[in-house]
């Protein structure tokens, strides 16, 4: 605090309940302070207090001497404590309902009209993050809480898991029903300036969006690397095969009419396994640069046993058919300790990164676009090289949610 003191700040002091306060201003700043006016601190026998005027840290140890409340008797604090690791690294708490930030979407919101505002009511009251380290891994609880009445996040095992190869080096995944679209989130956006009539050219041709995602139930999303090319997909449990078949037939239908009037799509199939799979071919499509990383510049489908099944090419869709429990992402032993160290495979939603895995593609990506390894981070793989997974699980209960981060090290 010396050295401070030697800035060029004009530095002056006084003495509060036996502690000296040193505020300090700059006679001509710039602009540099952001309009704070300066610095201060104070250094008690325990503690260093530090802000951008004297008033803040007199106001610190008025609270540290019991003259002034602290987040200690906020009720808020004291119940987001309670939902914190008590063997902590860090802990940052915010207020959000007392901050407004609760309110920061409502005029985008407002602009949708009822309907719109009401998708408000749900803003979480308060957070806080919590970091700390156990059983070998780094691990950060992001945990809000909910006003009354707003729902509870859907916690339910997966049912995709064991449908994805257990090569994929990421997977996502939901538990919210069609992505966790409402039909009151979609009547909002029929009202928002700039989509109001994409929207409704989208209806005119294909029905109404309501109709075409009601039969969407959990989704993943995953991405493979074998070495020599990416793909990637999406898994999605059908709960109405029925009208799942209806919005199939009818995208289909719309890009067979725009294949025969553009000539750019070409729509094929074939059988495999006993499963139809649909292809739509795009001309002049792909990213030229990456070409021999990049997958076909296509789309492919295929519906089998309540599986929905959607890739970025045919490979990736036949690669989610051969897959079974045991040779699954669900048996990855990463995969495994994530869901585990985060409470088990009961969540409302899971990210999973197998790190070597995914920086094998980018050592690829870096080959095939010479000094995109700058752009990209520099030498990534010294940082992310000690580590052996990442993941992110969403819990919660009647009153809060918690979003769980956690990063696995491949040695101590």
């Amino acid at each position: 605090m010396l050295k401070l003191r030697s800035s060029t700040l004009s530095w002056t002091n006084e003495r509060v309940d036996g502690v000296t306060v040193w505020p300090g201003a700059w006679a001509d700043n710039f602009g540099t302070d952001f309009d704070f006016g300066g610095q201060a601190y104070a250094v008690a026998d325990d503690a260093l207090v530090y802000g951008s005027s004297a008033d803040q840290v007199k106001g610190a140890l008025d609270t540290r001497a019991g003259r002034a409340k602290s987040v200690l008797d906020s009720d808020r604090f004291a119940a987001a404590l309670a939902r914190a690791p008590s063997a902590r690294l860090a802990l940052v708490w915010i207020d959000i309902q007392a901050s407004g930030g609760s309110m920061l979407m409502a005029p985008s919101m407002l602009m949708g009209g009822p309907t719109c505002a009401a998708l408000t009511t749900g803003a979480p009251t308060d957070a806080v993050a919590a970091m700390y380290l156990r059983d070998g891994r780094a691990a950060l609880d992001i945990s809000y809480a909910r006003p009354p009445g707003s729902p509870a996040p859907p916690l339910r095992e997966s049912v995709l898991d064991v449908h994805v190869p257990a090569d994929a080096f990421f997977y996502a995944e939901t538990k919210a029903n069609s992505f966790g679209i409402t039909s009151e989130m979609l009547d909002c956006l029929r009202h928002a300036p700039g989509l109001e009539d994409e929207i409704a050219r989208v209806e005119q041709s294909l029905g109404r969006l309501d109709d075409l995602i009601s039969w969407v139930g959990d989704a993943g999303v995953a991405a493979r690397f074998d070495g020599a090319k990416v793909t990637a997909g999406l898994v999605i449990k059908v709960t109405d095969e029925l009208k799942a078949s209806e919005t199939l037939g009818q995208l289909r239908a719309a890009a067979t009419l725009l294949g025969s009037i553009e000539g750019k799509v070409d729509v094929s199939e074939e059988t495999y396994e006993g499963v139809r799979i649909v292809s739509f071919d795009f001309a002049d499509g792909g990213v030229r640069r990456l070409a021999d990383l990049a997958p076909d510049a296509s789309v492919a489908y295929a519906m089998s046993d309540g599986l929905l099944v959607v890739g970025v090419d045919a490979s990736f869709v036949r690669a989610v058919l051969d897959t079974d429990a045991s040779s699954s992402i669900a048996g990855n032993s990463g995969y495994k300790r994530a869901l585990e160290f985060a409470g088990g495979r009961q969540n409302a939603g899971a990210v999973f990164v197998d790190v070597p895995a995914a920086l094998r593609l980018y050592d690829a990506v870096s080959a095939a676009l010479p000094g995109a390894a700058n752009h990209l981070g520099g030498e990534i793989g010294e940082y992310l090289g000690v580590l052996d997974d990442a993941s992110v699980v969403v819990l919660g209960d009647e009153q809060t949610t918690t979003v769980r981060v956690t990063l696995d090290t491949r040695a101590p």
